[in-house]
């Protein structure tokens, strides 16, 4: 039926050649040597699309699964601060891994007064000025993470809760005051020198950014 459809030209020989034509074809690729060339060309694209299409899928799966953990971790994180907001009757601020506009909404709704951000401020200071304009700049708190690099001079660092952070070219109390002009309401600084010392606090970091805002400045690390 193949053979006689395209003899009556029912079928286009361009798009389905007659039965004939492909065994004439293949014949003659095959006694000039070219039919083994053209099976490797199409065997390589077939295990190029294979090797592309099963790295896009995987490459699919760890995202979806990504986004499935932070949207697990948020719930819990927003599940937490219910609870605490229930049994709590005093202001407290929610820090760590809040990122996004949607993530300081979720945590003001379920209870908290104010979020704090450090590692996604660092990394997009627009960040700090859009949330301070959509919630205001009382509720936003710029935690700073510094180490002393010499006399007078602090270094900020960025994600605190991984093995001491990570050190970013930024002076602390210039971060500090960008910060403010961007439109935090509060600082909460650590000097990370004297954190978990418990031999008091760095003092002269405290009091470095404190003179330079006029904002609240809290002191952590090394209370004791």
């Amino acid at each position: 039926l193949w053979q006689a459809a395209s003899r009556l030209g029912w079928l286009s020989s361009r798009v389905l050649p007659a039965p004939g034509d492909v065994v004439l074809a293949a014949w003659a690729l095959t006694a000039s040597g070219e039919l083994w060339a053209h099976v490797q060309v199409s065997a390589g694209r077939a295990l190029t699309g294979l090797a592309i299409g099963g790295g896009l899928g995987l490459l699919l799966g760890l995202l979806t699964g990504s986004v499935r953990l932070a949207e697990t971790l948020l719930d819990t994180s927003i599940q937490m601060v219910r609870n605490i907001a229930d049994q709590v009757f005093i202001p407290f601020t929610v820090g760590g891994g809040i990122r996004t506009l949607e993530d300081i909404r979720a945590m003001l709704e379920s209870g908290a007064d104010k979020v704090s951000i450090n590692t996604a401020g660092v990394e997009n200071p627009q960040f700090i000025e859009d949330a301070a304009h959509k919630f205001g700049s009382q509720c936003i708190v710029v935690a700073i993470d510094a180490k002393r690099t010499s006399p007078g001079r602090y270094q900020v660092h960025t994600y605190g809760g991984s093995g001491g952070g990570k050190p970013v070219e930024l002076d602390a109390v210039e971060w500090a005051v960008r910060c403010v002009e961007l439109g935090a309401g509060e600082l909460l600084v650590t000097g990370m020198d004297k954190d978990g010392t418990q031999d008091g606090y760095d003092i002269a970091l405290t009091r470095a950014i404190a003179d330079s805002v006029r904002v609240p400045v809290i002191a952590s690390g090394g209370a004791g």
